[in-house]
């Protein structure tokens, strides 16, 4: 093999491998694509199993009696594998994912900190369904289908001894059995009048809710929710079993910036084709050279 031949088979295995990685933006805190086995093979609750692709070390673990399995993703995605999670009739029974404590997925509202929650998701199910939660009752926040009408919810408990929802939700119902990316951007804004929190579905905005709409808009925008709860992908922490995502996920982001639509994660098949059509080119004119 030549030593040019021999350069650009090193290329091609490099970006190969780097690939997740370089997918992830600067912003990015979290990105999990739930392809650490192919579909059909069970998690192993191994610590660190599940692997964060930001480069932010948020790597987490699967938890569940039994323990989850993993699935095919959308058809043509890469990477090509999803998380399922099913249905726990008590509370050590729940399928999740687990992403141990870090104060970077607390949400500084009152330090006017913007926030991205992405997914891709496919599910049917009719429960209250936890896509991304951070929750120890108080200052805690989840990103969710909700129940009563399969739109995309942001669920939030603020500050001690202050019970109350501000549960604003988007336009469409995602509960069809398909796949979907959803998204949740929180725009934060010194004027309470200006902050919004705006849901997409499928890359387009599903609706916006500014908090001068919402009761207690004053209580939120000066809220730091800081607590030292672990992330739960696909539950949160609560004794009620009727919280779970049933159903596959095959890619969970989160953000420290309000993205637009052009920054979400797009999982492009074509960027393998046009790579793979690449190195063929050029593996092709080494060979030329070569002879």
């Amino acid at each position: 093999m030549s030593k040019m031949h021999s350069s650009v088979v090193m290329l091609a295995v490099a970006l190969l491998v780097i690939l997740p990685a370089a997918v992830a933006q600067a912003e990015t805190i979290g990105l999990w694509l739930f392809n650490e086995g192919d579909p059909g093979d069970q998690t192993t609750g191994q610590a660190d199993e599940i692997i964060d692709y930001s480069g932010k070390g948020n790597h987490g673990y699967a938890a569940g009696n039994p323990l989850p399995y993993y699935a095919a993703a959308d058809e043509g995605y890469d990477p090509p594998s999803a998380i399922r999670l099913t249905y726990g009739t008590v509370r050590a029974n729940c399928d999740r994912i687990v992403v141990p404590h870090s104060s970077d997925f607390n949400l500084m509202f009152a330090d006017e900190k913007d926030y991205t929650i992405e997914a891709f998701i496919k599910t049917s199910s009719t429960l209250s369904q936890t896509i991304f939660s951070k929750d120890v009752g108080w200052d805690s926040y989840t990103f969710r289908v909700d129940q009563s009408t399969g739109k995309l919810a942001l669920y939030t408990q603020i500050g001690t001894g202050l019970s109350f929802y501000p549960d604003a939700k988007g336009n469409t119902s995602v509960r069809d059995g398909e796949w979907h990316h959803v998204a949740i951007v929180i725009d934060t804004n010194a004027d309470p009048s200006l902050t919004s929190v705006t849901f997409y579905l499928d890359y387009e905005a599903d609706g916006t809710v500014y908090f001068d709409d919402v009761t207690y808009q004053a209580d939120w925008v000066n809220n730091n929710m800081v607590s030292d709860a672990d992330v739960w992908i696909g539950d949160y922490a609560t004794t009620s079993v009727t919280n779970q995502f049933v159903g596959d996920i095959s890619m969970v982001r989160f953000s420290d910036a309000a993205l637009t639509p052009d920054q979400f994660y797009v999982p492009e098949p074509s960027t393998f084709a046009l790579l793979a059509a690449g190195l063929i080119g050029l593996l092709a004119y080494a060979w030329r050279k070569r002879k």
